[in-house]
């Protein structure tokens, strides 16, 4: 019997020896650190953000050439263009921008409400919408714009 204890204590040690490197190994690679995906995707989300307001500052300037022969039609198009573009932009929004969003699609909702009602065939001389007033209202898109990438720090 002698014999048989230490063979029973060596498989005894022996088991728990392999058992303690399991745990342990299974501890470790519980407690190792995930790659953080968050500034991969806000990089991406605000690259995105900026070229769709690259995109706005374009239209808008297109619109504040606009002069007494252009067509509601013309225009309508470049403001819907505007539209589809801030709603493409929206959703990737980074946090703590919704003020500036909001006063962006503010503008340019009342940018387009000043050309409810008119024919897209009619020029702005055929309508009583006031170049002056529509310019105010070009003005204020393309500064609410012009907030938002400064915000974001967009390249100009």
């Amino acid at each position: 019997m002698t014999h048989r204890g230490p063979t029973v204590s060596r498989c005894a040690l022996f088991t728990v020896l392999v058992l303690m490197a399991f745990i342990i190994s299974g501890c470790g690679t519980t407690s190792t650190p995930q790659a953080s995906p968050t500034p991969n995707a806000t990089s991406a989300a605000r690259t995105a953000v900026c070229n769709g307001l690259a995109t706005i500052d374009a239209s808008v300037a297109s619109l504040a050439t606009a002069g007494t022969n252009t067509t509601v039609g013309e225009v309508k198009a470049t403001q819907q263009k505007i539209s589809q573009t801030l709603t493409n932009i929206s959703a990737k929004m980074p946090e703590g921008t919704g003020g500036a969003v909001d006063r962006l699609i503010a503008a340019n909702t009342e940018l387009g409400a000043t050309l409810q009602g008119y024919p897209d065939s009619a020029t702005f001389a055929q309508t009583s919408i006031k170049l002056q007033e529509f310019q105010s209202r070009v003005a204020s898109v393309q500064n609410a714009s012009q907030n938002l990438g400064t915000r974001l720090q967009c390249a100009p």
